[in-house]
């Protein structure tokens, strides 16, 4: 511990004097709810960066991060969702879950948190495999197929107050995952704040909170722990992404795509913003704008549109990504700053977004008070009105799947410091690990984190 103290003040005066760049990760999905994001990568990999007050990260620790992290022990990251202080990823068939665990939302039959995945119990049976995951605030959900029969539904666990579970239960937790009732055909799934919702059969249901008129179908206050009535005239979508308190669903294929719910800060995309007002039936965007997926946040919304990025609703941070319009809330999308042609997929937490191109390249922008936009610096008062490049920099130094400071930091200060042979890897590195040299070291540094010295 002493030698790890004394090389701490070294690497930190070394580092200050690095440049971010650009990372040159290939990333392939991207998620964000609240103050932390998330992005699978390579093959399967998953880093994760921002907000950690319980652990959401997933690197073992508690600690706000800036620069993404390694999830260590996840391989094979096929979906991931994060809620407001917890993360589920599906890795090879199996759904883990971690961060805050006070209301059951890890799914291991616990309210224990856990810095680290923990698996889901009752989700690996050959009658309910795990296709996808959806997170809510404190609760998740898995859509899940039966590969006898091919049916398709969705089990939710965790905070279960306003009967976000979906599965008839009264109960405030519920610790395993439960079946949602009545739902069949499922195709897509998507978890707002404390409500859910499901694609079955082209048509859109929702459970849970209906405050704001969350369900679609003409409705408002009344929530419901089992499924409500379709929304009213979507019979063809395909994708559904629910925010804080409205949901917009979408045909990936025609570009048909609907909000509802709360309006009060513009997120519907209607073009109209009135505080204190919901719209609880779809309001259809038209042939105009034909979005191949949207991406609700909190109190907004974010969509691609022939590979150009929209936003629009909330913009207190710059959310929007829309250099002419820095604070200024919107009831109309506004194309993203920068991002005119070859956007993928995107991502919208609280108060940032995020975008991958076509290349699998990253970009955030908004707010980064907790490191949420994964770029430097971070802290109060940085708000980026249009985006930059992700910073992939897990400092895996020693290519164990895990960033320790007791074998990575150690690494990477002895480099800082002009250390070789045994001298850099002594007491550093397992037996069996890599010999690394300084050389190796700078330039896993500037080819890998992106910094250079």
């Amino acid at each position: 511990m002493a030698r790890f103290v004394w090389l701490a003040t070294p690497l930190v005066a070394w580092s200050v004097g690095f440049t971010s760049l650009a990372s040159a990760e290939t990333y392939t999905q991207v998620v964000s709810s609240f103050n932390h994001t998330c992005a699978i990568y390579g093959s399967g990999g998953l880093h994760c960066w921002g907000l950690n007050a319980s652990g959401q990260l997933g690197d073992g620790t508690t600690a706000n991060s800036a620069i993404p992290v390694v999830v260590p022990g996840l391989v094979g990251v096929t979906s991931v969702s994060a809620g407001r202080v917890h993360t589920c990823a599906l890795a090879q068939g199996v759904v883990k879950c971690w961060g805050d665990g006070s209301e059951g939302q890890l799914g291991n039959g616990t309210t224990n948190s856990s810095p680290t995945p923990v698996t889901v119990v009752g989700l690996a049976a050959f009658s309910n495999q795990p296709v996808a995951v959806a997170v809510g605030a404190d609760f998740s959900c898995a859509q899940t197929l039966n590969a006898v029969t091919g049916a398709s539904t969705v089990r939710c666990w965790g905070g279960n107050s306003a009967g976000q579970v979906g599965s008839g239960s009264a109960n405030a937790q519920v610790f395993a995952p439960a079946t949602v009732t009545g739902l069949t055909g499922v195709t897509h799934v998507g978890a707002g704040s404390y409500f859910a919702c499901a694609v079955a059969s082209g048509t859109v249901r929702c459970w849970g909170s209906n405050i704001s008129g969350q369900f679609g179908n003409g409705t408002q206050g009344l929530g419901s722990n089992v499924p409500g009535a379709a929304a009213t005239g979507i019979t063809n979508a395909t994708t559904v992404t629910a925010g804080g308190s409205h949901v917009c669903a979408a045909n990936g294929t025609t570009g048909d795509a609907w909000c509802w719910g709360d309006r009060g800060f513009g997120q519907l995309g209607d073009g109209t913003i009135v505080r204190n007002s919901s719209i609880t039936s779809p309001v259809y965007f038209g042939v105009s704008f034909r979005p191949t997926k949207v991406f609700a946040a909190n109190a907004g919304s974010c969509a691609t549109v022939s590979g150009q990025a929209f936003c629009w609703g909330l913009n207190n941070y710059g959310q929007l990504g829309n250099v002419g319009q820095p604070v200024a809330n919107s009831g109309s999308p506004l194309p993203v700053t920068g991002l005119s042609s070859g956007v993928a997929s995107m991502a919208a937490g609280l108060n940032h977004a995020c975008a991958i191109n076509t290349a699998g390249a990253l970009s955030c922008w908004g707010d980064n008070s907790l490191g949420q936009r994964g770029s430097l610096p971070f802290g109060a008062g940085n708000p980026l009105f249009a985006p930059i490049g992700v910073v992939k920099c897990s400092l895996d130094l020693d290519g164990d799947g895990q960033v320790l400071a007791t074998t990575d930091a150690v690494l990477m200060a002895r480099a800082a410091l002009g250390y070789n042979g045994t001298a850099l890897t002594g007491n550093a590195l397992g037996a069996t690990a890599p010999r690394r040299s300084s050389a190796d070291l700078l330039s896993y540094l500037s080819a890998s984190c992106g910094i250079e010295p």
